[in-house]
């Protein structure tokens, strides 16, 4: 997420996410959510609630805040933990997630503070994001080329390329 700050320096003290459900995502197929401010991990969630939603708040300095400098702009960026695919397993192999900025109760859920003002702003841009998410699986296939064909082409049937699969973090099925 890019934040942009103009008068002062400005603390956001409020944030609301919310599961993007295009894919029919819930709050059961992610583990934990995780805030960077950079490589600066500035906070730790549990999974959304039932609704969807994530509410996070911020410290104004120190740890676990994030502050947008005057005059500047500064990219927040979100990760997820998702949960394990499999039998009796919360996670679903080839769903759709995603998570967006929520536009719902914007006026008290996405709020900054100045730093040197002390006053209240709630964030400007409060329409929802659009990105493209991420598709989760339990296995893929890796594919390598066999190297061991060897030999000039003579009369009659011949392989002409041979390759390898190999199965990665589950077993796979190729069609």
């Amino acid at each position: 997420l890019k934040f942009s700050a103009t008068s002062e320096d400005i603390a956001i003290t409020d944030l609301r996410l919310k599961m993007d459900i295009t894919g029919s995502s819930t709050n059961a197929n992610y583990d934990a959510v995780y805030i960077y401010d950079g490589a600066t991990l500035i906070k730790t969630m549990p999974t959304f609630n039932s609704d969807g939603f994530l509410d996070v708040t911020f410290n104004t300095s120190g740890a676990g805040s994030f502050v947008i400098p005057k005059d500047a702009s500064k990219l927040m960026t979100i990760k997820a933990d998702l949960a394990s695919i499999g039998v009796n397993q919360n996670g679903v192999g080839g769903q759709l997630l995603g998570i967006d900025v929520s536009n719902t109760g914007y006026t008290t859920k996405q709020k900054g503070q100045g730093t040197a003002s002390g006053n209240s702003v709630v964030i400007e841009t409060h329409s929802n994001t659009n990105g493209n998410g991420v598709r989760t699986f339990r296995g893929l296939p890796k594919v390598t080329l066999d190297s061991t064909l060897s030999g000039s082409a003579i009369a009659g049937s011949q392989d002409l390329i041979r390759f390898n699969v190999e199965a990665l973090g589950g077993d796979i099925k190729i069609n």
